[in-house]
């Protein structure tokens, strides 16, 4: 029996001795004493390998944090936040900092708590978070202030406990005691009740000079609110500003876009209308042709028909001599009409023409003081050789600083030249003394200005309402106008470059034309 109990006994402890073999060293030490471990080897390796004591102090810190062990949380926390710090990680090392603030919290822990946010201080002193560091700056003060006065306090109660147990101490001895000694003993208690109103007084200064603390706090935590509303409003304001900038250059560009868009669909109206017009002045053309060359051919054939007869009116009978020569008269008179309508006519098909037919549909950045100046140039060597006795001054006032802006320079140059050509034409037939045109560019809300002036004479009211018709004219017949140029100008002005034409004119004075274009430089 005895034997069996001993091989029982020594199976179970053989059983217990491979149990415990089996079993790692890690998992016969408790959890909390593997971070305490961990927490210390963190310690030696924070100057050797910062990155792996970082990661073993922050598996501590969650650990910690999890289990409840805030004095390992605390410590943990407090040299993360330090290894982070020197790591400049100030997010980091905020993050870490703060959880250590928050344990100290849990362990209620004044000192500890004076230190985290000591901590926090100069973290957010570095990382340059000024409405953080105001935060724990008046948190630190209030802390500050208060364990001053506990402490002050505490002073006051050990004082006041010392003066009572000095009082009961004085009283027992006082039947002991002789009168020289009971004397001094007076003095003594009358010196400690002096520095005991001292310290009370003391005490109180601590308590005002608190609140003053306090009161400061108060007064930078406002002007940090103030300067938090301003810049809030600063940048609103500046936000409210880009977004009508932005919405103003939108609604410019759609209207350029617009803009752009109806003169394309003018402009493809206008070249359709004008293949059609074409097409007709050019059928027209041809028979007109056959009509002015037979007219000339007439004119010929009857002069010398009556070449022919001025040699055989002696042999016509006088009745019938004077009807002859009265029929060819009217002949060769019809003859001439006919030829000279038939021009009349083949000016205006050409005139058609050419107002259909246009020159160049692209736009481009030009200057309207060179386009002008190219233009009296062209009208005014066409006029020395129509009239090569016609002298007229031109007068300049245009702007040095016009910018270049986006037109037809080829549609333009017809306006001007046109213009130009009509008060050439008008001194002509005028006799006027001082010939004169005068020119000026300007830039007016935001448009660019033209005007032309001549002091030929005016134009009567009542023909003003009506040059800018096509066909109209106040040349008589025969004189190679057909009414279409000022027509045409007033089409690529306003349709061609939505732009404004203007005519004002005294009667017997000047004549006055005034353009504006957009000021459209891209």
């Amino acid at each position: 029996m005895v034997m069996r109990r001993l091989l029982i006994i020594s199976a179970v402890l053989w059983a217990g001795v491979v149990l415990v073999k089996a079993q790692s060293p890690s998992e016969l030490i408790p959890e909390k004493a593997k971070m305490q471990l961990q927490l210390q080897d963190a310690k030696q390796l924070q100057t050797v390998d910062p990155a792996k004591a970082i990661r073993m102090l922050s598996k501590v810190a969650q650990n910690s944090k999890r289990s409840g062990w805030s004095d390992l949380r605390y410590e943990s926390s407090t040299l993360l936040a330090k290894l982070y710090k020197v790591d400049e990680s100030y997010r980091k090392a905020g993050k870490a900092a703060k959880d250590a603030l928050e344990t100290a919290k849990i362990l209620k822990d004044n000192n500890k708590t004076l230190a985290s946010l000591e901590n926090l201080k100069g973290i957010y002193e570095m990382d340059g978070r000024s409405r953080r560091l105001n935060e724990v700056n008046e948190e630190y003060t209030r802390l500050k202030t208060a364990m001053d006065l506990q402490a002050r306090n505490q002073e006051y109660a050990r004082l006041e406990n010392n003066y009572a147990e000095a009082t009961a101490e004085m009283q027992e001895m006082m039947e002991s005691l002789t009168q020289a000694e009971i004397i001094q003993r007076l003095l003594k208690a009358e010196a400690d009740e002096l520095a005991w109103k001292n310290l009370e007084a003391e005490l109180q200064l601590e308590k005002e000079a608190s609140k003053v603390l306090a009161l400061n706090a108060k007064n930078r935590a406002q002007k940090a609110r103030l300067v938090r509303i301003s810049l809030v409003t600063v940048f609103g304001t500046i936000l409210a500003a880009v977004w009508v900038w932005i919405a103003r250059n939108k609604r410019k560009q759609d209207a350029v876009q617009a803009l752009l868009k109806q003169q394309l669909l003018q402009k493809d109206k206008m070249a359709t209308l004008g293949e059609m017009t074409a097409g007709v002045a050019h059928e027209i053309k041809n028979p007109l042709n056959f009509v002015n060359n037979f007219a000339e051919g007439s004119i010929d054939m009857l002069e010398d028909l009556q070449e022919t007869l001025q040699g055989h009116l002696p042999e016509i009978p006088d009745d019938d001599r004077e009807d002859v020569t009265f029929l060819l008269g009217e002949l060769q008179q019809n003859a001439k009409d006919i030829f000279e309508q038939g021009k009349r006519a083949d000016t205006i098909i050409n005139g058609m023409m050419n107002h259909a037919r246009g020159e160049s549909t692209e736009s481009s950045l030009a200057n309207i003081n060179d386009l002008l100046l190219d233009s009296w140039d062209l009208a005014r060597a066409g006029a020395s050789l129509k009239y090569p006795d016609l002298k007229v001054k031109l007068q300049k006032e245009i702007a040095t600083d016009l910018p270049d802006i986006r037109v037809i320079p080829q549609d333009l140059n017809r306006v001007f030249l046109n213009i130009f050509n009509n008060s050439l034409e008008a001194f002509a037939e005028r006799d006027t003394a001082n010939p004169q045109i005068s020119i000026q560019t300007a830039v007016e809300d935001n448009q660019v200005r033209i005007r032309i002036m001549d002091n030929a004479g005016g134009i009567p009211k009542e023909i003003q309402e009506k040059v800018f018709n096509p066909f109209f004219t106040t040349k008589p017949t025969g004189k190679g106008n057909t009414g279409l140029g000022l027509s045409i100008a007033h089409d690529i002005i306003e349709k061609g470059h939505d732009g404004d034409i203007r005519l004002k004119s005294d009667a017997e004075q000047q004549t006055e034309i005034t353009i504006r274009l957009p000021k459209m430089t891209r």
